[in-house]
């Protein structure tokens, strides 16, 4: 990540000076991120996510009620501000011919390598949607009225039911492929078996949930569209029954 955002930073200033002779002035002030400023850079990265302030700019400020004077020791507001700027996972002369997430495959990859190494889920999975909030421009932004976040990027997500632990996740694109939903559930449970899994009836189909319970013994749990699976008759009259059983009482 050093190296990909040094070399970003670098082949950026090159541009510059072939189209203008003049630079802008962020990039005349950069100076090579090291690895040890990197690590001070995340530490201060995930301690915003705890300790949460109206505006990024105040983890600096001078007044008595926001000022916080180890942020000013460790590195100053517009160098954290200026590595945000530039932070680049991917290689940055390469052609882009791959996904539009390719960009962040490198760290999205990473951790979810390191949580299958680290973390034993339990017998039970849940199988569902998540938003991630994003108003800025981008072709694969979506907006889904009935989510509490209602525009960004789409994702499937596979969760420890237990304790909410993200286990695995596939982005969405505009440009999905036929039989996504099918290719979406097998994909998020290729490295599980042994396990039941909870999903609601946007996955529910009686194809899948027999080839995940034949191939991996994984065992599923959802409600059912009747528009969307090849009910047999049996099970129709299963559910008819089931409903003139309430109705009674």
């Amino acid at each position: 990540m050093v190296k990909r955002t040094n070399e970003y930073v670098k082949n950026k200033a090159n541009s510059v000076i072939k189209d203008s002779k003049i630079q802008k002035s962020h990039q005349v002030k950069w100076s090579d991120l090291t690895l040890d400023e990197f690590r001070v850079f995340l530490g201060w990265f995930f301690w915003m996510g705890l300790v949460r302030l109206p505006e990024m700019k105040d983890h600096w400020s001078k007044s008595e009620i926001f000022n916080n004077p180890s942020f000013t020791k460790h590195m100053s507001r517009d160098r954290f501000l200026e590595i945000l700027r530039n932070m680049r996972f991917d290689d940055p002369t390469s052609i882009n011919t791959n996904p539009p997430y390719d960009k962040l495959f490198i760290l999205t990859s990473s951790v979810l390598l390191n949580s299958i190494w680290r973390y034993k889920p339990s017998s039970n999975l849940s199988l569902d949607e998540s938003m991630i909030s994003f108003k800025g421009r981008h072709k694969s932004k979506v907006y889904m009225p009935h989510k509490p976040t209602r525009i960004g990027f789409k994702a499937y997500v596979l969760c420890d039911s237990e304790t909410g632990f993200l286990l695995e996740w596939k982005m969405h694109t505009k440009q999905e492929e036929p039989d996504t939903t099918r290719r979406v559930i097998l994909d998020l449970l290729s490295t599980y078996s042994k396990k039941n899994v909870y999903m609601d009836r946007f996955y529910s189909t009686t194809e899948v949930f027999d080839k995940l319970e034949l191939s991996k013994d994984i065992f599923t749990c959802g409600t059912i569209n009747p528009n969307r699976c090849k009910l047999i008759p049996e099970m129709k009259k299963e559910i008819e029954a089931l409903k003139n059983e309430k109705a009674l009482f």
